[in-house]
């Protein structure tokens, strides 16, 4: 007797819930834009499945008949029974991250993954959560960084855990 594993894909956001695109399974895939696959299976089948998120979510955990908790991989071996496996995915939250340049003229200052790219005045870019975000600062006569997340010359590193001010003065 044949028995049917149902995976559905459930992405929350912040403000919205949202049944979208189920992610990766391992052996089968199921793709965009469906939000429910089903596979057959017998009785006594290892199964794996793996949550993948996109780049724009992480994996916050299972919920189903066999699939609990927040390892992203789940094996087991199929019951005789329909089962039921959600994967839930949560979007990333963004981060603003505000560039002050001020002092002389002929200096910028820009960031690793891109989105800021400044000269003088006001800049500024989002960035996920709890990315690592490299400032660089160039100036014919030097800069240096003033403020709670970066101080000095050289380059500036900070983890987006939440919205930043960052200043360099070019000399």
């Amino acid at each position: 007797m044949k028995y049917f594993i149902t995976f559905i894909t459930i992405i929350f956001s912040l403000i919205l819930f949202d049944l979208a695109y189920p992610q990766t399974i391992t052996t089968n895939v199921c793709e965009a834009p469906a939000d429910e696959c089903k596979w057959e299976f017998t009785k006594g089948d290892k199964i794996t499945l793996e949550a993948e998120p996109e780049s724009d979510s992480y994996f916050a955990g299972w919920a189903g008949d066999k699939c609990m908790g927040t390892n992203p991989i789940c094996s087991f071996t199929m019951p005789n029974t329909d089962l039921f496996e959600y994967a839930i995915f949560e979007l990333l939250p963004m981060e603003n991250l505000y560039v002050y340049v001020f002092g002389k003229e002929g200096g910028r200052v820009t960031s690793v993954p891109a989105g800021i790219n400044c000269t003088m005045g006001m800049c500024e870019a989002k960035f996920k959560r709890g990315i690592k975000v490299v400032l660089t600062a160039t100036a014919p006569n030097g800069f240096t960084w003033r403020g709670l997340y970066c101080s000095g010359a050289g380059t500036c590193t900070t983890t987006m855990t939440k919205a930043r001010v960052l200043n360099v003065r070019i000399k």
